[in-house]
């Protein structure tokens, strides 16, 4: 056991320490000083940013309720529930701090939450990530300020940007292996990985980097007002510690915060002029970024470009990358002879992997995502006991399946399939994979055997098949990226794929998928992204009902199943996750009668039908042994009914106990046979042992 004061007294001396701003070279410190100086300068002569009460209406329009509070006290509500007046105030107030380029006291005041990072020990700091809740008026402040703001991030940067994503970086590394796979040369990767990136900004040079990207001296300089002196004070599980003071820190819960690490990190390819691999003649690669994830794909010259590049970031910019999570990897995309690379930074050699985890995706050297999908599968089984737990039927009663099922596919899938849609090289037996884990997780949450029919099981919950909703991820993706800037890299990336349909590539493969479904990709009469949603599902819903009712005509097992359409069934709503197994059971031929488990039986009470469900709740005999008076008549489009489903159930249950314990004493009586005879005959032989003496 540790003591609060112990406990207290550890965090602050580790945040404390991650604060401290570490010794620069003094010449490049010098330089920094000096340019920042002349900037700040510049906007001290420059036009104050008037901001309007459109301008804060806008932001506090788009503001969620029930957030955190900040340092002060202060909700969101406030704000949004604040009237004419409140508006009023804060245009008064953040025009006063444009024009005096000064900040109220309160808002260099900042909480840090520490939470466990779900990797190492849990007693380590350094497995733990710190959150800042800043001043919610001064994010205000902050958002609008970004808003007005013309300068353009670099266009290898994905992070921080509207209509950017992680899924842009994963489009071009995919695009490098894609075209050396066909051309048949192996690819060289390098992953960087900055240690405790946000933490350890540069301020004074991060605010050189917003310059060089386009923003005006003015704002610059409130910026630096923002984060130049703070005072922090940290949650713990044992309470809140004292403040201290950290200087220069780049504040990581502030709206900037991105914007100035995206501005810094941006600058990989411009520390020097390398190599670049030609992924199409107008598209010249070296390494693409997202806010702090450095990845660079092509030739080795181009990997040995952006080792030197690295290096000079941490000489310049202070950035320190550890050994354990910058690597590079050769993916067997070609048949030469492999080649390993000398390749260092500061803290020693970087070394070469066969897998790595790039913006939630596992690259392997294969050049195949079996180890992502059987990464997925475990995490999908962690989660799946995660929503176990918290949709109990303690705590949520009979709406325990619908509780979970819901969280599954708002949850679970999204995780699933992250990033999914980036990948074109996929094989039948990696989509085949993606379906078993899916009925793996569902047939969990729902307590079924193994041999419950996959596709039986899709009709009664109506959820998608894992392919079809990767298959829509890409339409969408598709229509986001052709709806994007001219400036964006991997709408070029696509122009140029769509134009000359080169084999294997992501477009190409998307043609193939499209004419499936008798989707047309260049249908121009979709002008919105809500039209070309629609006529998406449309389609794709219509190709899942077309495949649900072909599997129902074929498989015996979902004959029960011909009356209904592909959507959740209503018992399911309402029932707990044991009832809806037994309901499942009855209508997907999982109970212990006919030919299931290996068996092939006739009716133990009548002997003259097939043992088959239909038959069961009809044969009179069944009902005349087990002495049950209501009967049930057999009807397909009943077997959507949760009260009919709990009848048959009980009674198919009913009929199989009784037999199970006729066929036991029969098998008992036998078994007492074959015993006295065994007797019998052992005495017999005794006898005529002793006549012979």
């Amino acid at each position: 056991m540790y003591k609060k004061e112990e406990v207290l007294k550890t965090y602050e001396d580790f945040y404390q320490n991650l604060f401290k701003n570490p010794p620069r070279d003094y010449i490049r410190n010098q330089e920094v000083q000096k340019e920042l100086g002349c900037i700040l300068e510049v906007a001290k002569k420059q036009e104050p940013l008037k901001i309007e009460k459109e301008d804060v209406e806008e932001v506090i329009c788009k503001l969620k309720k029930k957030k955190a509070e900040d340092y002060s006290g202060w909700k969101n509500e406030l704000m949004i529930f604040g009237g004419d007046e409140m508006t009023k105030s804060l245009v008064m107030m953040y025009n006063n701090i444009t024009e005096q380029l000064t900040i109220p006291n309160q808002w260099n005041n900042v909480i840090i939450k520490s939470f466990y990072k779900n990797k190492g020990s849990k007693m380590g700091m350094k497995n733990r990530r710190g959150i800042f809740l800043t001043n919610l008026i001064s994010k205000v402040f902050e958002t609008i300020i970004l808003k007005k703001d013309t300068s353009e991030m670099y266009s290898w940067q994905n992070g921080g940007r509207k209509k950017r994503s992680a899924i842009d970086n994963i489009l071009m590394i995919m695009g490098v292996i894609d075209n050396n796979r066909r051309l048949k040369r192996k690819t060289y990767i390098i992953y960087a990985d900055a240690e405790k990136c946000f933490d350890k900004l540069w301020l004074e040079d991060c605010l050189i980097d917003l310059h060089q990207i386009g923003m005006r001296e003015r704002e610059i300089a409130i910026i630096q007002k923002m984060n130049e002196k703070i005072k922090i004070a940290i949650d713990t599980p044992v309470g809140r510690t004292k403040e201290f003071c950290a200087t220069d820190v780049v504040k990581q819960g502030s709206v900037c915060a991105t914007k100035l690490c995206c501005s810094s990190t941006g600058r990989v390819n411009h520390m020097s002029i390398q190599d670049s691999y030609s992924i199409t003649p107008d598209i010249k690669l070296q390494a693409v970024v997202y806010v702090d994830d450095i990845v660079g794909a092509g030739t080795k010259g181009v990997i040995s470009g952006i080792e030197n590049n690295l290096q000079l970031m941490e000489n310049t910019k202070g950035y320190t990358f550890g050994t354990d999570k910058t690597n590079y990897m050769i993916v067997q995309t070609g048949t030469e002879k492999d080649e390993d690379l000398d390749l260092k930074i500061k803290k020693g050699k970087i070394a070469r992997v066969t897998e790595y985890k790039c913006l939630g995706l596992i690259i392997h050297e294969s050049g195949t995502i079996e180890k992502h999908l059987k990464e997925i599968k475990r995490k999908g089984m962690g989660m799946i006991k995660d929503i176990a737990r918290i949709c109990h039927q303690t705590n949520v009663g009979e709406m325990s399946t619908f509780t979970q099922l819901f969280l599954y596919e708002k949850t679970i899938v999204p995780s699933l399939t992250y990033n999914l849609e980036g990948i074109s090289y996929w094989r039948k037996s990696d989509l085949d994979e993606l379906e078993k884990i899916q009925a793996k997780l569902l047939k969990m949450i729902l307590k079924l055997p193994d041999s419950t029919p996959y596709w039986g099981l899709l009709n009664e919950l109506g959820i998608w098949p894992l392919v079809y909703i990767i298959h829509y991820k890409k339409f969408m993706l598709l229509q986001n990226l052709m709806s994007s800037d001219d400036g964006r890299t991997a709408k070029k990336l696509m122009q140029y794929q769509k134009e000359h349909l080169i084999k294997g590539s992501w477009y190409t493969e998307l043609l193939i998928i499209s004419q499936e479904y008798g989707i047309d990709l260049n249908n121009n009469k979709i002008e919105t992204k809500s039209k070309w949603k629609e006529y998406i599902k449309n389609n794709i819903v219509e190709k899942i009902t077309t495949e649900s009712e072909k599997r129902k005509i074929n498989m015996t097992k979902l004959r029960h199943q011909k009356e209904q359409t592909f959507t959740m069934q209503q018992y399911l709503k309402d029932s707990s996750i044991g009832r809806v197994s037994d309901l499942i059971r009855v209508k997907l031929e999982l109970l212990d009668i006919g030919r299931n488990q290996g068996k092939n039986r006739a009716c133990y009470a009548c002997k003259d039908e097939d043992e088959t469900t239909e038959h069961i709740v009809e044969c009179k005999t069944v009902y005349e042994i087990i002495g049950k008076t209501d009967t049930i008549q057999y009807n397909k489009s009943m077997m959507i009914n949760r009260n009919y489903l709990l009848k048959m159930h009980s009674h198919i249950k009913k009929y199989i106990d009784y037999r199970d314990e006729k066929e036991k004493e029969s098998k008992n009586i036998v078994e007492m046979n074959e015993f006295e005879y065994k007797s019998t005959s052992i005495t017999e032989t005794e006898k005529k042992k002793k006549a012979r003496i």
